[in-house]
């Protein structure tokens, strides 16, 4: 694991998630709960993306860091505007409403025996009540084009996701990338082909920013004994992009 900015990734993962033992909060606060789980899960991402730095094919990584900034954002849109946890449930409401209404109604022999408990119905009654309680007040679900959007990063949106969707939908585009090689007007499919960590680097570089994002927030929110520690790791990762840029040439 040569390439610098993987190396960084490395040490960096492991100084975020030793300053989070510092972050007090209320367990009985939803949103302290909603955000310190997508703390963890935005960790859990990144250690899974170093174990995929291994030898051989890299291309999940991609997809991983997908669900990393998934979770970032609504990290962050939470910290940003509380209520924002209110357009998540009707999100996760309009979901599992359909789940329950499609076993009630027999339709998935997968969820036959689901549907038939009598306390399903009753959960999938209050669910729509929750619905249109959530409704009531105003709230609506909210999709991914405007997650991006409330953080002024519509551009990521257009060009960094829409890659990422490429790759974790297995487009044409991502399985040309993964498994063609050509050569003289003719072409293998190759599988396990080795990828050089440059061809995954900004994946890395990406993610970095995210956490430390992520980092900076939370630890401002539960206002953390160790924020001289957070700014001074943000020199850290300024000081890698900079070095990066100009190894790169950009």
């Amino acid at each position: 694991m040569s390439n610098p900015t993987v190396v960084f990734f490395s040490g960096f993962h492991d100084r975020v998630v030793e300053l989070s033992k510092s972050l007090v909060f209320n367990k009985d606060q939803i949103l302290h709960f909603h955000v310190m789980a997508l703390y963890g899960s935005i960790l859990e991402y990144a250690s899974s993306m170093l174990i995929l730095t291994k030898d051989g094919p890299k291309w999940s990584i991609p997809v991983v860091f997908r669900s990393l900034l998934d979770a970032s954002l609504d990290l962050l849109n939470l910290c940003k505007e509380p209520t924002y946890g209110h357009r998540l449930e009707v999100e996760h409401l309009r979901g599992w409403k359909d789940f329950l209404g499609h076993a009630i109604r027999g339709e998935s022999e997968y969820l036959n025996e689901l549907g038939q408990m009598p306390e399903i119905k009753l959960e999938h009654q209050g669910v729509k009540a929750r619905m249109e309680e959530l409704k009531s007040q105003g709230y609506s679900g909210i999709g991914m084009a405007e997650k991006f959007k409330i953080l002024d990063m519509e551009d990521e949106y257009f060009s960094i996701y829409k890659m990422l969707n490429s790759h974790a939908h297995n487009s044409i585009s991502a399985l040309q990338q993964r498994h063609i090689e050509r050569d003289e007007g003719d072409f293998q499919i190759v599988y396990y082909k080795d990828t050089p960590l440059e061809h995954v680097e900004q994946y890395f570089g990406m993610a970095i920013e995210l956490i430390m994002r992520c980092s900076e927030k939370l630890h401002e929110v539960f206002d953390s004994p160790v924020q001289q520690e957070i700014q001074e790791l943000r020199q850290d990762v300024d000081a890698l992009r900079a070095d990066t840029e100009t190894r790169l040439g950009h």
